[in-house]
């Protein structure tokens, strides 16, 4: 539509270390699901944090990304993991 246009994110994260492997946008952060753990991007901050196991992903490769008002839902290769992440987005 004419209202639309592309947002860049920082060049900085290029996933070259990992295959994107599914995105999920909300109003104010961008998942993107890796081989490689999860990434957010905040896009007021415009700043990339990684999650992994080290942060309760029970499996680094994420398949599948679904986000409602105060959860997102990660499928993994182990199972589900689910991030209540509204509380920690605006502390991070």
């Amino acid at each position: 539509t004419k209202n639309k246009k592309w947002l860049l994110a920082p060049a900085r994260r290029r996933f070259t270390e990992a295959r994107i492997n599914c995105i999920e946008v909300g109003p104010d952060v961008v998942w993107v699901g890796t081989d490689a753990g999860v990434f957010k991007y905040h896009r007021g901050r415009k700043e990339w944090k990684r999650y992994a196991i080290a942060d309760g992903l029970l499996d680094n490769r994420v398949n599948a990304i679904v986000m409602d008002e105060e959860l997102v839902w990660f499928g993994t290769d182990a199972g589900l993991t689910v991030f209540r992440w509204r509380a920690y987005h605006d502390f991070e």
